[in-house]
């Protein structure tokens, strides 16, 4: 018991690191297709504000869909690394990916819509990340079944 704890605890670690690397990724690709207006100045205070209201949507849905992958990517390695516990695992990743956000749209400022998106895609997200990566969710082989491959040979 004490081992599959230990290894849904690494599970998790795992999942929210790959999470946060798929995450980073979009948000990278968000930069690229719509650059930021204005450079950042840290010292002034209200510039990241500024800079926040000035983004279009296009930015903020870049931040979106790479708040679903990293989330489904990070569920899903939870729930493959830790079969014990596997949508237990993907669902903490989902949680904590969650809590993560909303820490983030607190101290940065985002719009309402990004809100709403943001909370209400987690959860969802995470489970079915957490079920595609299950082990009792396996997929059948791509192709005709065995006896049909069989019979045409």
């Amino acid at each position: 018991m004490a081992l599959a704890f230990v290894r849904g605890v690494l599970a998790v670690v795992a999942g929210c690191l790959a999470a946060a690397a798929m995450m980073v990724i979009f948000e990278s690709l968000g930069q690229v297709a719509f650059p930021r207006p204005a450079p950042l100045d840290p010292a002034k205070p209200g510039t990241i504000a500024e800079v926040m209201k000035a983004m279009p949507a296009g930015a903020f849905a870049f931040v979106l869909m790479g708040w679903a992958a990293g989330t489904l990517l990070g569920s899903s390695i939870a729930a493959r690394l830790s079969p014990a516990w596997s949508l237990g695992c993907g669902m903490v990743v989902g949680g904590l990916m969650l809590g993560a956000s909303v820490a983030n749209m607190v101290m940065i400022p985002h719009p309402a819509w990004v809100w709403v998106v943001g909370v209400l895609l987690f959860l969802p997200t995470a489970f079915v990340g957490a079920t595609l990566g299950s082990a009792r969710h396996n997929f059948p082989p791509a192709g005709p079944p065995p006896e049909v491959a069989r019979s045409r040979g």
